[in-house]
């Protein structure tokens, strides 16, 4: 009997997608970041991802707001610690900044990256929009605001607005 592997669902479904979203972005970057690529790698529709997040500019940002709250609750922890003691705050945040990027590494392309950096990346080299992976088509249907987005095998999904 053949063993089926669980697959995601709901919460874990997110979660599995910014875990694999950050590992993305870590191996190619924003501009080469693709939602086909990580919902093949989580084992989902190439549609699941657009439920979670409205667009891939969406996705991005959540991967990034994951990243900066990992960063943000080891920043309140030393901040808590030495309340009171403005210089130390300030020495032991620097040091923990450090720490934090030494110790977790996957994060660190996140962690670094220029402000601005998802409206820069907004076109692909085709000039095309970067919501939607460069080898997928999209259609608006008129009047319902609902756009449908061809996956790889000619499966259609439907995202709202």
């Amino acid at each position: 009997m053949a063993t089926q592997t669980k697959r995601p669902r709901g919460r874990e479904t997110r979660q599995a997608l910014i875990q694999a979203g950050v590992e993305e972005i870590n191996r190619h970057g924003v501009t080469e970041f693709s939602v086909r690529r990580i919902a093949q790698i989580c084992g989902v529709s190439c549609g699941a991802p657009y439920k979670h997040f409205g667009d891939r500019r969406e996705f991005i940002a959540a991967v990034i707001e994951y990243v900066n709250d990992q960063w943000r609750a080891e920043q309140t922890k030393i901040l808590t610690a030495y309340e009171g003691d403005l210089q130390k705050q300030l020495v032991e945040v620097s040091t923990g900044y450090v720490k934090f990027l030494v110790e977790h590494p996957h994060l660190r392309a996140i962690l670094t990256l220029k402000d601005g950096v998802i409206t820069t990346t907004s076109t692909t080299n085709s000039g095309g929009s970067s919501a939607a992976p460069p080898s997928s088509s999209s259609s608006t249907t008129a009047g319902s605001g609902r756009s449908r987005r061809r996956c790889a095998g000619g499966r259609s999904t439907w995202s709202a607005p």
